[in-house]
């Protein structure tokens, strides 16, 4: 009996040593915010902002105030912040739509009571990006003084006469999953993505007036098509695009940063699954910037008419710029059989940094220094590309349950385990990633406790 007995103590001990970890992790844990205080010099931060104050909060994951936000309120209380950003995920994305948007004025109040002389900036994150949740409904539940939510854009603060951007992006998927891929024989592939990807055709001065090939794509959720005079390029979101839509499978044109004065179109689906030709042409006249453009079964001849035939004669036209490809979706998109006129020699090239991201940099003053917002880390690779200097993101909970020697089990981002958290330098830009206040998919949290972060920025020493 002795003996049974002393076997039974090691596993007794275990069982024990078990149950006070899983209590630990469910019931105390989660509901003890740690305060993280951080200084980051940034470059050319003016002197007037030399200490400013920034709290950044992320992944509430909360249906309204409550004891985590009490904690969080008292610390900014005591050391009070120059400004707050969430970076995404306020409410709880299992919440019924009612019930979501009530969950978003409740935080929204919230958020507005914090004492920040600066007010509150929000951005997107993936429970914001539900389809339930349209962007005009959550700035209505958001309405209260000193909260702004920021969709690919800016604000720029103002301390004498010194500035400073904050930008927000909007969630996407900023991995490398799904880049453009071209082949040895002019063939161009772009795999499952739900990020808009675009790639330019860059040659010698002057215009390409034609673009003719083969087009296959795997998903009726599929977008693809061809750009036209694209300055995306130059970091500014103006192009005529030639696509067939995920919402509308008919070839269809639209004009980004201009429009169409007039046009025509005759009505035709390219297949899904098998070739189709196409052939895209541009010229440009006193009269403006023709757009024409028509697709046929690769097994039938071309036919005689333009499907498309659309012109742009307003003073905003875009009458210059690169011919490229455009494509999204879960499918694989597939471009073959490439020509261009004026014939000669050109290379695919992608244009540097995420979707609208160069654009939005470009509406800065020339100079400003910019802190970036994200929900997710995976912009980080693209905004450093771009000399961004300062990102901040959530999104990881800090891998929310971590093993000793093994860390974050997973962080549901492409950047991989080891950007659970904390602090990283790559590319002379920085990036921050807060462990956030609340759970996801589970209500634990092991080794990575919530955390309200006062970052202070420094000008270069």
């Amino acid at each position: 009996m002795r003996r049974l007995q002393a076997g039974r103590a090691p596993l007794l001990a275990v069982s024990l040593v078990l149950a006070a970890g899983a209590a630990w992790a469910l019931a105390v844990e989660p509901f003890v915010v740690r305060r993280h205080d951080l200084s980051l010099q940034l470059p050319g931060l003016p002197a007037s902002f030399d200490g400013y104050r920034i709290l950044h909060l992320t992944d509430f994951e909360s249906s309204a105030p409550g004891v985590r936000e009490s904690q969080v309120a008292a610390m900014a209380r005591r050391t009070p912040p120059d400004l707050v950003v969430v970076t995404g995920d306020l409410v709880d994305k299992n919440l019924p739509r009612p019930g979501r948007l009530e969950a978003y004025r409740r935080m929204g109040a919230w958020l507005s009571s914090l004492p920040s002389r600066d007010g509150t900036l929000v951005v997107q994150g993936h429970g914001e990006r539900h389809a339930a949740m349209a962007e005009r409904e959550l700035e209505q539940a958001l309405d209260f003084p000193g909260v702004r939510v920021l969709w690919d854009d800016a604000r720029v603060l103002e301390r004498g006469s010194g500035s400073l951007a904050i930008a927000g992006v909007r969630v996407r998927d900023y991995s490398g999953e799904g880049r453009w891929v071209v082949s040895s024989d002019g063939s161009v592939t772009l795999g499952p993505t739900a990020r808009s990807s675009y790639l330019e055709l860059v040659g010698p001065e002057g215009n390409f007036r034609e673009l003719t090939g083969r087009l296959r794509f795997g998903s009726p959720r599929d977008a693809a098509g061809i750009m036209v005079n694209s300055l995306v390029g130059e970091g500014e979101d103006r192009l005529y695009l030639v696509q067939r839509h995920r919402e509308s499978p008919t070839l269809a044109a639209a004009a980004h940063g201009s429009a169409f004065s007039e046009g025509l179109r005759r009505e035709t689906t390219p297949l899904m699954g098998a070739w189709n030709r196409f052939r895209v042409r541009c010229d440009i006249g006193t009269r403006g910037v023709r757009l024409r453009a028509r697709v046929w079964p690769v097994h039938a001849s071309e036919p005689e008419v333009w499907h498309l035939d659309f012109t742009d004669a307003h003073d905003t036209r875009i009458d210059r710029g690169r011919l490229g490809l455009y494509a999204r979706g879960p499918g694989t998109k597939e471009f073959a059989d490439l020509r261009w006129e004026p014939a000669g020699p050109a290379y695919w090239r992608e244009p540097r940094g995420a979707d609208q991201l160069t654009a939005m940099l470009r509406r800065l003053p020339p100079g400003v220094p910019v802190a970036l917002i994200s929900h997710t880390p995976d912009i980080f690779p693209d905004a450093a590309s771009v000399g961004v200097p300062l990102v901040l993101a959530g999104h990881t909970q800090g891998g929310q349950v971590r093993i000793p020697w093994i860390g974050a089990l997973s962080t549901f981002t492409h950047l991989g385990r080891r950007y659970a958290e904390g602090l990283f330098e790559e590319q002379g830009s920085l990036l921050f990633i807060n462990r956030g206040l609340g759970t996801t998919r589970v209500p634990v949290r092991f080794l990575a406790p919530p955390e309200a972060v006062f970052i202070t920025l420094r000008p270069p020493a």
